[in-house]
């Protein structure tokens, strides 16, 4: 495989994958969701402690993440929450930033 300009190769996506920004503020009197990270202080940090801009954005998966190949040195950061479960019909806390 041929390097693509950030050192990735490739590799097989997990259950629910997904390319998080932070998201669309000041447009939801137009109708646009705010969408993003689901944890937006998470994402801020985790771009910070790798040199990026804090509002590049990452991959983010739930649950069975994906399978990552690297050409190159590559400066990689996973960081992990633990969620609650919120299967009993209660309502969960939304994660901060996001409420």
């Amino acid at each position: 495989m041929t390097p693509g300009p950030r050192g990735g190769c490739g590799g097989a996506g997990g259950d629910a994958d997904d390319v998080a920004d932070l998201g669309r503020s000041g447009y939801r009197a137009a109708g646009v969701p705010l969408s993003g990270a689901a944890d937006a202080v998470a994402l801020r940090i985790t771009n910070l402690l790798v040199g990026n801009a804090e509002s590049a954005v990452a991959l983010e998966f739930t649950l069975i993440g994906p399978e990552l190949e690297f050409c190159a040195m590559q400066l990689s950061l996973l960081v992990a929450r633990i969620l609650p479960d919120c299967r009993d019909g209660n309502r969960c806390a939304s994660p901060p930033g996001r409420e």
